[in-house]
């Protein structure tokens, strides 16, 4: 009697907390962006670039439905005479297709970039980003 009940055990938690995930009951996941880049020079020929990137992505989702995530990042951008910064905000929808073994995920996002600086505000506008 107790060998079937610790087999049933098993067997329950092995279905449940699976390493694929065409047994998972719901996928989550979270992460940090290492870079950002972009080109383009500045008024007086100098480049532009990066100064770091922080922030976090995270990805909600349940087995067979479109799962939902979010991205909110800042970039820094170098400049000797303000302090700049490019805040991107997207929204994702995905599809985590179940393929035993294979994580292979499919998914659109749309949002929005803003350039915040005490005086880039009056010459640009949020903008619209995608992926």
């Amino acid at each position: 009697m107790k060998r079937k009940i610790i087999l049933t055990a098993f067997a329950a938690t092995s279905l449940i907390f699976s390493s694929t995930q065409a047994f998972a009951l719901i996928n989550f996941s979270v992460g940090i962006p290492f870079s950002h880049s972009f080109t383009g020079d500045w008024y007086d020929g100098d480049a532009v670039e990066s100064d770091g990137t922080s922030g976090m992505f995270i990805q909600v989702g349940v087995p067979i439905l479109p799962g939902i995530g979010i991205d909110n990042y800042k970039t820094g951008v170098k400049s000797e005479t303000h302090d700049i910064e490019l805040d991107t905000t997207i929204y994702n929808l995905y599809y985590l297709l179940p393929i035993p073994m294979i994580n292979l995920t499919l998914g659109a996002g749309v949002g929005s970039t803003t350039l915040n600086c005490s005086v880039c505000s009056i010459y640009f506008a949020k903008g619209s980003a995608s992926q």
